[in-house]
C-alpha cells in the first residue's frame, strides 16, 4: 500500500495560548497524530511547530519550511487542527491552497471537515476560492477609488518614478534639474526629427538613458536604453504639463510643469499625424469563450475558440482542434459548435447544480452515511473521558488542599498519591486528544449542509460580479471537464456529480444544412438515429438536460 506522507502543521500566536491545554502545540500535535493514525496508509513524517507567530501573514519560518517541503515533493498531505492555524486571511489561504494543489499536496483540516484529497473537499475549497475572488474584487475596487481620489487632489499615484522628477513621498513630486533638462531636449529634438525611432536612436548614441532609481523590491534598477515606445510615452505624458492622468481623466497636479502647453501641443500634432501611417492594432475578440479550458471533443481533442464572418455579422464557435490539425480528413462528428448556445446550456446546468438543495443532498448523502454510524459512539466515549478527567483533576486539587491544611505537604504518602493522580491525568489528557482526533476524522466526511447550500446559492451574485477572466477561472474550479458529442454535452462537476445537456439546436450549420438530432417520433418513422441514447421525454433537470446516477464520491477526478 502506498504510504501517504503527512505533514502536521501546528501554530500558536501567543505564550498564553501555548499554555492552554486546548490550544497548546502539544495538544494540537496529539490530535493530529491520532487523526492520521486512524487513516489507513497515512503516517506523520514531518511536524512544523510555529510558536508565537501571527496568522495574519504567510511569512513565517515554519510556513516557509512547509512550502519548501511541498515544492521538493517531500510530503503528500498537510494536516491541521483548524484552517486558521494556516492563515487567518482567506486570500492567503486560497493562495496557499493553489500552491499545494499545484504540487499535488492535499490539505486536511479536522475542525472544518475539509480534505482536498476527496471530491467533496475539493468542491468546498473551490467555494472558498469563489468568495476569495469576490474579496479580491472588492479590495481592488477600494484601491481604485482611493487612487482616483488621490489623482483628483493632484497627487502622483506611485509606480516607476517619472523621468524629470523625484518622488518625495505621499504622492509629491519635485523637479530633478538634470533630468528636467533632458525632458526639454527630448521635446525639442522630436520637433526636429519628427520620428520616435530616430529620436530614441539619437538619445542612445548621445549617451542618454532612461531614469535609474532604487526599487523597494528589486533594488537599483532602470537606466536602460531608450526605445521608440518609451519616447512616445514621454511625449504624450501630461505629467510634464503639471497635470495628473488617471484612468483617462486629467487632473491639475501639485507639481510644477516642465513643458509649456504650446510645445506639448506641437509635439502631439506631429505624433497624431505619424500614427495615421502606422497599422492599427487588431480588434479584440467580442466573445469571452468561458469554456475554452474545459471542453473536450468526443474524438479526444480539445475544443478551442474560433470565429467567422457571415451576412449576419461575426459568429463564434468552439472548434475541434483535431479538425484544425488534420483538416477535412479527420474523423469527427462534432467539428464545431456555436459558442453562445453551448455556453448557455452548460451555464444553466451549473446554476441549477449550485442552487438545488436536493441535488446537493444527493452528492453528500454517501459521505454522511459513512460517518453517521461512528460519530455517536465516539461522542459518548469522548464525554466519558472528559468526565473522568474532571473527576481526577478535582480529586487532585482536593487532595492537595487537605495535605496543605494538615501540614503534610511533604509527606511521602501525600506525594505518592498526587503522583498517581498526575499520571492518570496525563493518560486521560492524551486519551481525550486522541478521541477528539478520531472524532474529527469521521466528522470530516460530514458537511455542514446549510453552509454549503448558502454558499452555492450565492453563485449567481458572485459570478455576475466577476470579470471575463475571473469567470473562466471560477468555472475551471467547479467543472472538471465537459465532453461534447454531436447531440449532447456530458458535464462532470468536481463534487462527483455528472449530467447530460442535450443540444438539439447547438450544432453549427455545415455545408448549408442544419443538423438535427432525431426525436423519438423520428425513430418511430424509421429515420436513422445519431445516438443509441434517447433524449428523455421528461428531463429530470432543466429543459434538455438530465442528471446521471450519483457517482462514487470516494474516487478522485479522472486523468
Amino acid at each position: 500500500m502506498h504510504c501517504v506522507r503527512c505533514a502536521a502543521y501546528i501554530r500558536v500566536s501567543t505564550d498564553n495560548q501555548a499554555q492552554r491545554d486546548e490550544g497548546s502545540l502539544e495538544t494540537q500535535e496529539a490530535r493530529l497524530r491520532s487523526a492520521v493514525g486512524a487513516l489507513p496508509g497515512h503516517v506523520v513524517t514531518r511536524v512544523f511547530r510555529e510558536e508565537g507567530a501571527s496568522g495574519k501573514s504567510l511569512d513565517r519560518p515554519q510556513m516557509r519550511e512547509l512550502v519548501r517541503a511541498a515544492r521538493g515533493r517531500e510530503i503528500d498531505k498537510v494536516i491541521v487542527v483548524r484552517l486558521d492555524r494556516l492563515s487567518r486571511s482567506l486570500l492567503d489561504f486560497c493562495s496557499l491552497q493553489e500552491f499545494l494543489e499545484l504540487h499535488d499536496v492535499g490539505l486536511h483540516s479536522l475542525n472544518e471537515s475539509l480534505d482536498t484529497t476527496t471530491p467533496l473537499g475539493r468542491a468546498m475549497v473551490k467555494l472558498l476560492m469563489v468568495f476569495a475572488e469576490l474579496e479580491r474584487e472588492q479590495t481592488a475596487d477600494r484601491t481604485r477609488q482611493a487612487m482616483t481620489a488621490r489623482a483628483g487632489r493632484g497627487l502622483w499615484n506611485g509606480g516607476r518614478p517619472p523621468l524629470g522628477y523625484d518622488s518625495e513621498g505621499n504622492g509629491h513630486l519635485t523637479i530633478n534639474d538634470d533630468e528636467a533638462q533632458l525632458i526639454r531636449t527630448i521635446f525639442d529634438k522630436y520637433v526636429e526629427l519628427r520620428s520616435a525611432p530616430a529620436l530614441a536612436r539619437w538619445l542612445n548614441e548621445s549617451g542618454h538613458r532612461q531614469k535609474a532609481y532604487t526599487s523597494r523590491r528589486k533594488g537599483p534598477t532602470g537606466g536602460k536604453k531608450f526605445t521608440a515606445a518609451g519616447v512616445r510615452h514621454v511625449l504624450r505624458n501630461p505629467l510634464y504639463l503639471g497635470k495628473i492622468r488617471h484612468k483617462g481623466e486629467i487632473f491639475e497636479g501639485q507639481h510644477p510643469p516642465l513643458i509649456d502647453v504650446a510645445q506639448f501641443d506641437r509635439v502631439e500634432e506631429i505624433l497624431s499625424g505619424n500614427s495615421k501611417n502606422r497599422r492599427a492594432p487588431p480588434r479584440s475578440s467580442q466573445h469571452e469563450f468561458l469554456l475554452t479550458s474545459l471542453l473536450r471533443c468526443e474524438c479526444g481533442y480539445a475544443l478551442t475558440s474560433s470565429s467567422g464572418r457571415g451576412s449576419g455579422g461575426t459568429y463564434f464557435y468552439y472548434r475541434c482542434v483535431g479538425v484544425q490539425k488534420h483538416g477535412k480528413g479527420h474523423e469527427c462528428q462534432v467539428r464545431q459548435v456555436q459558442a453562445p448556445k453551448l455556453e448557455e446550456a452548460v451555464m444553466a446546468l451549473v446554476r441549477e447544480a449550485s442552487s438545488d438543495p436536493a441535488l446537493i443532498d444527493q452528492a453528500i448523502a454517501e459521505a454522511e452515511a459513512l460517518a453517521r454510524d461512528r460519530v455517536g459512539p465516539l461522542d459518548t466515549r469522548l464525554h466519558g473521558l472528559l468526565r473522568e478527567l474532571k473527576e481526577v483533576e478535582d480529586e487532585g486539587r482536593s487532595t492537595l488542599d487537605k495535605l496543605l491544611a494538615a501540614g503534610l505537604a511533604k509527606s511521602s504518602f501525600g506525594l505518592d498519591r498526587l503522583k498517581v493522580l498526575e499520571e492518570r491525568r496525563a493518560q486521560l489528557t492524551q486519551a481525550v486528544a486522541e478521541a477528539r482526533g478520531e472524532l474529527a476524522v469521521h466528522k470530516g466526511a460530514q458537511l455542514d449542509r446549510e453552509a454549503l447550500i448558502e454558499a452555492l446559492q450565492s453563485f449567481d451574485k458572485v459570478f455576475d460580479a466577476l470579470s471575463g477572466g475571473e469567470r473562466r477561472d471560477l468555472l475551471d474550479r467547479l467543472i472538471q471537464r465537459a465532453v461534447v458529442h454531436p447531440d449532447r454535452v456530458e458535464v462532470h462537476l468536481y463534487d462527483g456529480r455528472e449530467a447530460l445537456v442535450w443540444l438539439d439546436d447547438v450544432r453549427a450549420v455545415r455545408s448549408g444544412v442544419r443538423s438535427r438530432v432525431p426525436t423519438s417520433t423520428d425513430a418511430a418513422g424509421g429515420n436513422p438515429q445519431t445516438t443509441n441514447r434517447q433524449r428523455p421525454g421528461k428531463p429530470e433537470f432543466a429543459d434538455g438536460s438530465e442528471w446521471l446516477p450519483p457517482a462514487d464520491l470516494n474516487r478522485g477526478p479522472s486523468d
